[in-house]
């Protein structure tokens, strides 16, 4: 018979990778995620260790108090976005290209309102693609947020003047048409207008 001391024991327990459940529990209180997004991390381990890396990314940029809706956008941004891109491919090993710092400072922009969720989208497909730091791709697309007043007063004056009907409805009260309004002013924008 083989007899092991408490500190045996504790020993190998230290050794043991963390388990699903454990790893559960620790998802839900650090990271606030809903128990669908935490399934999905536990499920697929390196996408839950590429959430974490962002996670810490973020955490060396931002206060505290600030991070938990950080983690959350990323969470997002990993289980929608970057997973429809990987199409079921991991995001370890050399043919994934985008580093945790990258991904961290593409939802910086996100949050600070530099980029909009729809440029985000290109930006990271665009990084996908070659690896390169969001940043530069936006400065080579020209992807920088339209917030010049004069600008969407402009674009917007010739929105309106092209829907003259979407107009009416809007002063008659249907609310459906400043939605079609914005949608074609973002169209005209290119996603890129504050």
């Amino acid at each position: 018979p083989l007899h092991f001391s408490k500190e045996d024991i504790e020993s190998i327990r230290a050794e043991l990778p963390e388990l699903p459940q454990a790893r559960r529990e620790r998802f839900q209180r650090e990271y606030g995620l809903s128990e669908k997004e935490i399934e999905i991390f536990v499920q697929n381990k390196d996408i839950g260790e590429y959430l974490e890396k962002v996670v810490s990314e973020l955490g060396s940029h931002i206060p505290k108090d600030r991070l938990q809706k950080l983690t959350k956008l990323s969470a997002n941004y990993i289980l929608s976005d970057l997973m429809g891109i990987l199409e079921g491919a991991s995001v370890e090993g050399e043919d994934f290209l985008i580093t945790p710092e990258d991904f961290a400072e593409l939802i910086l922009l996100i949050e600070q309102g530099t980029i909009s969720s729809a440029i985000a989208k290109v930006v990271l497909k665009e990084m996908f693609a070659t690896g390169k730091d969001p940043d530069q791709i936006i400065e080579e697309k020209g992807l920088t947020m339209i917030s010049d007043a004069t600008k969407l007063k402009e674009v917007g004056r010739a929105v309106l003047q092209e829907n003259p009907k979407a107009v009416q409805d809007y002063k008659r009260g249907k609310k459906q048409a400043s939605q079609f309004l914005v949608g074609r002013l973002m169209y005209k924008l290119g996603g890129a207008g504050d």
